[in-house]
């Protein structure tokens, strides 16, 4: 979910997005960005002709088709070698501006274009994860190694210098948030005015122990923020 929300995010506000084709994370990232009508750039790891994985190649058509555009520094008839995929990955890292982590296992592709990011003198954010997950794993080291971690999209466009461009709640909703069932009595609460976490506890009758738990994990994944003066509002990302 949160690739496709900072996907959306991100190019709403005038970021192009880059990535590799590759299935998961990066399917999202290119469909999400489409979907919102902005641009996005592949770079493949074979040639032309060979469209990896097959499953993507109605994707592929359809960024040039959305005025996209595709890279690749093989040529056309060359085909789909693993040594071509982390390669790649300099490519991918050297034509951004900074480069997004979303999940990671240790030792994976993802971790490769991070490194690339650090030689390459580009920002390297990374979206915190769970350490028991292995998908997790690349992505704690990174922040332990000085990435910088983010929680909402907003953060990326402020960092880059960027004005941030705040869109319509019912627009973002429909796009990009689905929020999980455990936290919606929280963040519907938060919905008409911020509020503590005591005020939150009062409001809804929840014992604040509760609330505070269910807040530090709506904060970690971006659903909700807090103000300096204590109180928690809803990010609309």
């Amino acid at each position: 979910m949160q690739a496709k929300v900072f996907a959306s995010q991100l190019c709403l506000n005038g970021l192009n997005i880059v990535s590799g084709l590759a299935k998961g994370i990066d399917s999202i990232a290119h469909k999400s960005t489409i979907e919102q009508k902005g641009k996005t750039i592949a770079v493949l790891g074979s040639g032309f002709h060979y469209i990896y994985p097959k499953e993507n190649e109605k994707l592929f058509y359809e960024i040039l088709e959305k005025d996209g555009l595709i890279i690749s520094e093989y040529s056309p008839s060359v085909g789909v070698k693993s040594s071509n995929f982390p390669e790649r990955n300099r490519i991918i890292s050297g034509i951004s501006m900074g480069v997004l982590v979303v999940e990671a296992a240790y030792r994976s592709g993802t971790s490769i274009t991070a490194n690339y990011a650090k030689n390459q003198g580009r920002k390297l954010y990374a979206i915190p994860s769970n350490i028991g997950n292995n998908k997790g794993v690349g992505t704690a080291r990174l922040i332990f190694n000085g990435a910088k971690i983010v929680i909402n999209p907003k953060q990326i466009i402020e960092d880059l210098d960027m004005e941030y461009k705040q869109y319509k709640k019912q627009k973002v909703e429909e796009n990009c948030i689905k929020i999980p069932e455990k936290f919606k009595k929280i963040y519907t609460s938060l919905k008409d005015a911020e509020m503590s976490s005591d005020e939150i506890s009062v409001k809804l009758d929840i014992p604040i122990y509760d609330v505070n738990a269910q807040l530090i994990l709506m904060e970690l994944e971006g659903y909700v923020s807090k103000n300096e003066n204590g109180e928690y509002k809803i990010n609309n990302v």
